[in-house]
C-alpha cells in the first residue's frame, strides 16, 4: 500500500500520528505546504533521482557517517569490487 498520501497529509496537517513524527520536519521546514509549492532546482532535483536509483542516504558526508554508526552499517558508496579476506 502506497503510504505517500497519507504521510504528505500529516506533514501538511503539522500534526503527528502513530507512525509520523514531524516536529523534526517541521522545525527544519516550518512552512512545509510552501516548501513543496516551490519546487527545485534542476541540480538538486537531479541529485534526489540519482540518490534514488542508488539506494543510498543523500546528505552531507558528516550525515551519512552518523547514518551508518546509527544504524551500525556502511551506506556511503565504497570501491567497487570485491573485498579483500580478512583473514
Amino acid at each position: 500500500r502506497d503510504t505517500a498520501p497519507l504521510l504528505a497529509r500529516v506533514r501538511l496537517s503539522g500534526g503527528s500520528d502513530r507512525v509520523t513524527d514531524t516536529t523534526p520536519l517541521l522545525d527544519r521546514a516550518p512552512d512545509w505546504a510552501g516548501l513543496l509549492r516551490g519546487g527545485l532546482d534542476s541540480q538538486t532535483y537531479e541529485k534526489i533521482c540519482a540518490a534514488e536509483r542508488t539506494g543510498r542516504p543523500l546528505g552531507p558526508k558528516a550525515f551519512v557517517a552518523d547514518l551508518e554508526t546509527r544504524l551500525d552499517r556502511p551506506l556511503a558508496k565504497r570501491k567497487p569490487g570485491p573485498k579483500p579476506n580478512r583473514a
